[in-house]
């Protein structure tokens, strides 16, 4: 059995994603488990005076803790759940930065799909971070989380990384798409 590690579909993002638009929204963009310490992104955005409100988009949930975030969730804040993937992709081309802090990571496809979606993530250390092409680490946002303004930080690196053009016709995203992996695993 071969598994299949890097499966980002490149071409459907770039048939999908309009990289030209505004981009104002922040997404948190994995599941509602303690894993991926989603109240700690709630607790920074707290701390800050002005900041957007935040958008949740989840595979899956743990009923407990789902409860739990939603009792320190703002007005402003939304909860998608799960998002079919072109409706994912259509809320990235707003998406300012999206968030990734799990305790532990292995090869997140959701953070791969923001950022071939031209969209910055903040992230903490992981393993999987110095496998990626530079293309990628150069949209990566490392955190520290025992900063309590790591959000708003964050933010504003967002800001400077989303000003640069994303080029999703890079040969070096080889390394990521499904069909190129594909067809290594069948030669």
């Amino acid at each position: 059995t071969k598994i299949l590690q890097n499966g980002i579909d490149l071409e459907l993002i770039r048939n999908s994603c309009n990289y030209g638009l505004k981009r104002n929204k922040v997404v948190s963009l994995r599941a509602l488990t303690p894993l991926y310490q989603i109240e700690r992104i709630i607790e920074s955005r707290d701390k800050s005076d002005n900041f957007l409100g935040l958008e949740f988009i989840y595979p899956f949930e743990d009923k407990k803790y789902l409860k739990k975030i939603k009792s320190i969730t703002k007005k402003k804040d939304r909860m998608h759940g799960r998002l079919e993937i072109n409706a994912m992709f259509k809320l990235f081309e707003n998406t300012l930065m999206a968030i990734s802090i799990p305790y532990s990571d292995s090869s997140p496809k959701s953070v791969y799909e923001a950022l071939c979606c031209g969209v910055p993530v903040a992230v903490n250390q992981n393993e999987y971070i110095e496998t990626l092409p530079e293309i990628l680490r150069n949209r990566l946002i490392l955190v520290d989380l025992n900063n309590s303004l790591w959000l708003e930080i964050a933010l504003e690196k967002a800001k400077k990384i989303s000003s640069r053009p994303f080029d999703i016709n890079s040969k070096k995203l080889s390394v990521i798409d499904r069909v190129e992996s594909i067809r290594i695993l069948g030669s």
